[in-house]
């Protein structure tokens, strides 16, 4: 009996301490998948922070790439291709709702005068301050676009073809008026502009052609006035 309770004991022993090695080896494993756990977790963590700055950054660059497409680098004005597309739905609106809208082109006069007497820089200038006018004479819902060169497109809608001929002559006397000496010494700048307007007509290429028109009477007429 002795013996066999010696041999249990034994046993029992035998059970335990094994018992106790695999808790052992189970606690250090459940510690080593914590660990992994909790790396995984960072790293999926950090993972997730590098696609929100990247998805940013993605975000960033698609506005600037569409803002880019539809301005000018130079002035900041809407562009050609953003214009034509604009001002046909513009136009078409307007005609829709028997609306009023006006067109004014815009043009400096003597422009080449001014980049070979002064340089291209001055022009871009130039270029750059007569845009910043248009901005603060015109409207929110205006439409201003460099329309190519020295010249620019005005789009006036919910206006008649008075009011928009007293906008354009106030834009014209603010560039005749501004003191283009703090860009040049000796630099003087005026513009012309002809401007069309619907009723009755509400094709845009027609409005375009009449606003054209009206600029170059303005500027056989001496330059440096409006045309409508």
């Amino acid at each position: 009996v002795a013996i066999a309770n010696a041999r249990l004991f034994e046993e029992l022993e035998h059970g335990r301490n094994e018992l106790e090695r695999r808790v052992t080896e189970r606690t250090h494993d459940l510690a080593l998948q914590k660990d992994e756990l909790h790396a995984l977790t960072e790293s999926l963590r950090s993972a997730n922070r590098e696609k929100e700055e990247l998805l940013g950054r993605l975000q960033q660059q698609a506005s600037e790439l569409e803002r880019q497409s539809r301005e000018d680098g130079l002035t900041g004005l809407y562009n050609r291709r953003y214009l034509d597309n604009r001002l046909e739905f513009e136009v078409k609106r307007a005609e829709r709702y028997n609306r009023h809208i006006a067109l004014a082109m815009a043009d400096v006069d003597r422009f080449k005068v001014v980049n070979d007497q002064h340089s291209h820089m001055v022009g871009d200038d130039v270029l750059r301050t007569i845009a910043n006018i248009l901005r603060n004479q015109c409207r929110s819902i205006d439409i201003i676009a460099r329309y190519g060169g020295e010249e620019f497109l005005l789009c006036f809608p919910e206006t008649t073809h008075e009011n928009a001929v007293t906008v354009c002559e106030k834009i014209r006397k603010q560039v005749e008026d501004y003191d283009w000496s703090r860009l040049q010494p000796g630099l003087n700048v005026t513009l012309s502009v002809g401007v069309s307007a619907a009723p009755p007509n509400y094709d845009v290429d027609a409005l375009i052609a009449a606003a054209d028109e009206k600029l170059y009477e303005a500027k056989r007429g001496g330059r440096n006035r409006v045309c409508a």
